[in-house]
């Protein structure tokens, strides 16, 4: 890849567009040179932002790169042309920003603009993906990740040191991602994984194997002697011989079973005897019982015959009964109703009386009504006329006071508004220049101690030198002048608190701007809406608001305070209003509108009051307020003489149907009385009859008849009792006859000898029965128990073999096999390529070192045994030919191994990559800390890898590097922000 043009629009300090054409250096070694704090370095960040979204050093991002100098309409983008195998790429990337932009009615707007990028293709067309997949198009276009393009095109500012001076763990994770060596990794991981996973598994083979030994059981106290089989088979023995003696104690049982039964049978039958004989006893005992019941049974025939008496009788009594009640009842309603019936009379008389009057008087009311009903239509006509008046006045008056009153509150607000936001401006401009000064203050800070920093490097290895021990540098015995620290050396701690506070004082200061921009944007916009509100309101009020800008607001003031007190609103809320009309391009109250004076006004009030005063007139003449009350009340008089009317009519027809209704109750009593007689005579009959039957079935009085007399229930009842008697009779004796046969000649015979017998050998038998089951249970549990302890142990065996050969391998992979080197499997594989970048950089420096030392990587058998110093780096004099510490090269020193090992590993890095072609380099400072002859030679060096097709950029403020590089591209910084140009 080799850069052919990079255009920086509002992009860190670069205000506007500027654009630097690579193309006027087609090859060999360039200088980017210019103040401190003048943007170098940012068109590091430019690049390295274009192809992968972030800066060349990883502390600021693409959404702060926004330009604090940039007017608010200018676009932010970074737009990078280059070469690739020989055809040409485009990237134009630009991260989330806001802008203002102007809208088709002429206002302007702020805008929010997302995150985006595009890739031109050699063909001129734009890749159709999104974003993540452009992304991942240019990295994989190029052949590097961001981290291996820092590290090897892109060398930032900071980043010599870190990797020269960097332990083994810090270098081993650079190098995990510059040579993706993390498959390595994760083969230790497997492996560590695995041998834990054994170890756990050994453990529940283990634990199983103890679970299985605790199931045993051991039925006698003799068997915990013998070993786990031999008790096993003798638990087994054991099992037979009580089976046997089980088999004994049943035949015994079923023998003494057959006796105890057959005598049983003897036994039962005389116990049947007895019974029999006891129920015939107690059947005897119970004839007085059957005899009382068909006694009280025959008397409950009888009374039966006399009960159907009784009931017609009692019946013809209830009828007579209901009829009395009933010839009562009739006659006191007939008395009511001819009682409500002379009441009913002679309220009609009354209401015939009052009728006729009320005829009279309304027949008068209708009479006049009618003949005001051709007035209304005058009314409606002149209350139409006044109405059509006082519309027309009112909306005169109101349109002109409101479109006065609102134009000036409108105007008020957007005054105020405007005084708001100019303070707001000043203090946001106030506080970016104090945020800018302090910005710059911390670069030159931190400018200051990195080089302090570098040039305390040899003070600091001469701190430990002891007589008679090696200098590290030179390997010297004697120490005659060693170097010294400075009073107030500086550490390395205060380096990078140094580093941290520019980076915090740039943050704070591009926040400032962007608040200042912001307050610039709205105080501009609403300047403009000031004017517009100054504008309409002149153009309503005209002369009255007096010649000067003083007057104009004193007496938008003075009309802002007429506004009633229920309808008046906060100059602000009016100034949102004001703001919103103007959003929605909707006109305000006040703008336009037909011009209104006072002697229209008054014109129209006069008319308005003629016209109340000839409704007035009209309206004495009338009894209602409107022809709809008049005819509604005509109406409802008409309605009123029909209700008088059928009220009289229905008041007769009521007179008329009650008097039918007492003819009709007169003639139903007749009826009734003579029903009456009738029942009288038929009861004193039924009555006779009932006395007869009394006498007739023996029964002395009416109590011994109820007492006799029982439901149809009852009677069965004891009929069904009187048969069960009989029936179990007759079954006792019989039973008892055969019972008496079947004894005949026969003796009971005692057995409760044998049935003793006979428990104690079943009692037995459980005894035994429990004895074999667990006899059994115990052979069967323990057998078991043999076979998968046997399954245990040789598994154990088989796992133990195996964890033995995985724990090798994890302890070799991580590097923890005792007495060896610790140096794990990822280690091992990156110090290959270690070493190449280490030959790759030697080549260079000891042309640039003048062949006075080289790199070292520390051999597997120097290397630690307790922490990893697989990647450790150490420094061989050819010189003094001994090897010394990395830390004890000078400032100068530290930087020439520094870039000879950058250079190395950008070599091996695009190696790695495969066909990775890159025409470029950037070096971000470092050759302050050189003399003449080391800068010279490091600069032949550069030129030589530069050669005459690739482009080798340095950035440095070094006034002797101008001197020695012929083509320079001068960063100059103005009030406006940064500026670039080629020298000429």
């Amino acid at each position: 890849m080799k850069p052919e043009k990079l255009i920086l629009s509002a992009f860190g300090s670069y205000a506007g567009r500027t654009e630097i054409d690579f193309t006027v250096q087609t090859g060999g070694l360039f200088l980017i040179t210019g103040d401190t704090g003048a943007g170098k370095t940012t068109i590091f960040d430019a690049i390295t932002y274009a192809l992968y979204g972030e800066a060349s050093g990883g502390g600021r991002s693409g959404a702060m790169m926004r330009s604090q100098y940039a007017k608010s309409v200018t676009e932010t983008y970074v737009e990078f042309s280059f070469l690739y195998a020989g055809e040409a790429y485009r990237v134009r990337r630009n991260p989330e920003y806001k802008i203002v932009k102007e809208l088709k009615n002429g206002k302007l707007r702020e805008q929010k603009v997302p995150a985006g990028v595009e890739l031109t293709l050699p063909d001129g067309t734009v890749y159709p993906e999104k974003r993540s997949q452009t992304d991942a198009k240019i990295e994989e276009l190029i052949g590097l990740s961001k981290e291996q393009f820092t590290q090897t095109a892109m060398i930032a500012q900071g980043d010599f040191l870190k990797l020269l001076y960097a332990k083994s763990d810090d270098r081993k994770k650079i190098f995990s991602k510059l040579f993706h060596t993390d498959a390595y990794w994760r083969i230790q991981e497997n492996l560590k994984r695995r041998s834990f996973e054994m170890d756990r598994v050994l453990a529940e083979n283990e634990r199983a194997a103890e679970q299985e030994r605790a199931r045993v059981i051991l039925p006698r106290e003799e068997l915990k002697e013998l070993p786990l089989p031999e008790a096993v088979e003798q638990i087994g023995t054991w099992e037979k011989e009580l089976t046997a003696s089980q088999e004994t104690v049943r035949e015994e049982i079923r023998r003494l079973t057959a006796a105890i039964s057959k005598e049983k049978e003897v036994n039962e039958l005389f116990e049947g005897l007895r019974a029999c004989e006891q129920q015939v006893q107690k059947l005897k005992e119970e004839e007085p019982v059957e005899a009382r019941r068909k006694e009280q049974l025959e008397a409950a025939v009888r009374a039966e015959r006399v009960h159907v008496k009784e009931l017609r009788c009692n019946e013809r009594l209830d009828e007579r009964r209901q009829s009395d009640e009933t010839m009562e009842r009739m006659k006191r309603l007939i008395a009511e109703e001819k009682e409500a019936h002379g009441r009913q009379e002679q309220d009609f008389n009354t209401l015939k009386m009052q009728s006729a009057d009320a005829a009279e008087a309304d027949a008068e009311k209708m009479l006049r009504i009618r003949e005001q009903l051709p007035v209304y239509e005058r009314l409606g006509e002149a209350v139409e006329r006044e109405q059509q008046a006082k519309q027309a006045y009112e909306s005169a008056k109101q349109y002109y006071e409101r479109a006065v009153r609102e134009g000036a509150s409108r105007l008020l607000a957007e005054k105020n508004r405007q005084l708001l936001l100019e303070e707001k401006y000043v203090s946001a401009a106030k506080a970016w220049e104090r945020a800018s000064a302090r910005s710059t203050e911390a670069s030159a800070e931190y400018e200051r101690v990195y080089q302090l920093f570098l040039k305390e490097q040899a003070g600091i290895l001469a701190q430990n030198l002891r007589e008679a021990e090696p200098c590290p540098v030179c390997g010297s015995l004697t120490h005659p002048h060693p170097a010294s620290l400075a009073e107030n050396a500086i550490s390395e701690a205060a380096v990078k608190a140094a580093k941290e506070q520019r980076e915090q004082a740039e943050t704070a200061r591009d926040t400032a701007y962007q608040e200042f921009d912001r307050q610039k944007s709205a105080a501009a916009e609403q300047e403009l809406r000031l004017e517009q509100a100054k504008q309409q309101f002149l153009a309503l009020a005209g002369d009255a608001c007096g010649d000067g800008e003083k007057e104009l607001y004193m007496f938008a003031a003075q009309k802002a305070a007429e506004e009633p007190a229920a309808k008046k609103r906060s100059l602000t809320e009016r100034g949102r209003q004001a703001e919103r009309f103007s959003r929605e391009g909707k006109k305000h109250p006040g703008e336009t509108g037909e011009a209104v004076d006072r002697l229209k006004l008054e014109s129209l009030k006069r008319d308005w009051e003629e016209g109340q005063r000839e409704t007035a007139r009209i309206r004495a003449e009338l009894s209602y307020e409107t022809k709809e009350q008049a005819e509604e009340a005509l109406q409802q008089l008409t309605d009123k003489a029909d209700r008088r009317t059928k009220c009289l009519a229905d008041a007769e027809e009521a007179l008329q149907k009650k008097k039918e209704d007492i003819s009709r109750q007169e003639g139903m009593l007749t009826q009734e009385q003579t029903k009456n007689a009738g029942l009288v005579q038929e009861c004193l009959e039924l009555e006779k009859e009932y006395r007869q039957a009394l006498r007739d079935a023996g029964f002395s009085s009416e109590e011994a008849y109820h007492e006799a007399f029982l439901t149809e229930s009852g009677r069965e009842t004891l009929v069904q009792q009187s048969e069960a008697y009989v029936r179990n009779r007759v079954e006792s004796e019989g039973r008892l006859l055969t019972m008496q046969r079947l004894t005949e000649g026969k003796q009971e015979i005692g057995i409760l000898k044998w049935e003793t017998e006979l428990e104690a050998q079943k009692q037995r038998q459980q005894e035994l029965h429990e004895e074999i089951l667990a006899m059994h249970t115990a052979y069967e549990t323990d057998a078991k128990v043999v076979e998968r302890c046997r399954e245990y142990f040789a598994e154990h065996e088989r796992l133990d073999a195996e964890n033995q050969v995985l724990k090798r391998l994890y302890c070799t992979a991580d590097g923890r096999l005792a007495g060896s080197a610790k140096i794990d499997f990822e280690t091992y594989v990156q110090r290959r390529y270690f070493r190449q970048v280490i030959y790759e950089a030697n080549r260079r420096l000891l042309t640039m070192s003048g062949h006075q030392f080289m790199l070292k990587l520390k051999e597997t058998e120097n290397s630690g045994r307790k922490s990893n110093e697989g990647l450790d780096l150490s420094v061989y004099s050819l010189v003094t030919d001994s090897e010394r510490d990395i830390r004890t090269l000078s400032g100068g020193e530290s930087f020439l191994a520094a870039l000879a090992m950058a250079l190395g590993l950008s070599d091996i890095a695009i190696r790695k990559a495969g066909a990775v072609h890159l025409d470029m380099m950037f070096i971000d400072e470092g050759f302050g800390t050189l003399d003449a002859q080391s800068r010279k030679q490091a600069i032949e060096v550069l030129s030589q890898l530069a050669g005459s097709e690739r482009l080798v950029g340095i950035i440095s403020h070094v006034t002797e590097l101008k001197e020695q590089i012929e083509h320079r591209l001068y960063v100059t910084r103005t009030e406006n922000g940064s500026e670039a140009v080629w020298e000429e």
